[in-house]
């Protein structure tokens, strides 16, 4: 894993998720700029601080990625390249 990311999708992505972070957070009634210490994803016992709006985008994007996956299932559930 390199520098631009976190927990598996490029850090630089999630200010397109932005937005729709936020409005989860208002939401939820929990600040968006509110500091958040986090584990470093490479560093063993670490910490970093991440604003909410980060940590909820990462969130979605990963979400994002498991519907996907899933829609991808589903779409070739008689596939051969799928093996159970």
């Amino acid at each position: 894993m390199n520098d631009s990311q976190q927990g598996g999708i490029a850090f630089a992505l999630l200010p397109a998720f932005e937005k729709a972070a936020r409005i989860y957070c208002a939401n939820i009634g929990v600040d968006p700029d509110v500091e958040v210490p986090t584990p470093h994803p490479v560093i063993k016992g670490v910490m970093l601080n991440r604003k909410f709006w980060e940590i909820q985008a990462e969130r979605m994007a990963d979400l994002g990625l498991m519907l996907s996956a899933m829609k991808n299932c589903g779409e070739a559930s008689n596939d051969a390249r799928i093996k159970h």
